[in-house]
């Protein structure tokens, strides 16, 4: 069903996002594939990790993408950095960290996303320098 992959957003997207990197796109398609690479090369980076997402723990990377799970996950991520950049970044980060908590997902999981986005959105025409930038400053927020 295609509304199981809609982001239900409570942003105004007219706004500027004032804290987009270069190269970031609202294309939901493109926030859609981007976020399951994004996954796939975090997990192969940090194999561990896959384990806290429950309904792909031990899926290969090579079939991520196949999964209505991982592609509902990507998106849901994806749409939630999209809504970040036009509101309070850090305040919705910090809101993000401690909700995850509750899945046993803690700082040091987003330290290791935070390290790997970088390099990550620079390898798919993003600028390190901002991505670099940005993710400083939401890993100075961590508790």
């Amino acid at each position: 069903r295609l509304s199981e992959y809609l982001c239900v957003s409570t942003t105004d997207f007219s706004q500027e996002k004032k804290m987009a990197p270069k190269g970031w796109n609202s294309n939901r398609a493109w926030l859609q594939g981007t976020g399951i690479k994004l996954f796939e090369g975090f997990f192969k980076a940090n194999p561990a990790e896959q384990a806290k997402f429950k309904k792909f723990p031990d899926t290969p990377s090579a079939q991520l993408h196949t999964l209505p799970a991982v592609r509902r996950q990507a998106l849901d991520t994806m749409c939630f950095l999209d809504e970040m950049f036009c509101g309070d970044t850090v305040a919705m980060f910090d809101q993000k960290v401690t909700d995850h908590a509750t899945w046993g997902v803690y700082t040091n999981s987003f330290n290791k996303m935070l390290d790997f986005m970088p390099g990550f959105f620079a390898a798919n025409g993003g600028d390190q320098g901002e991505w670099s930038a940005l993710c400083g400053k939401l890993k100075a927020s961590l508790p």
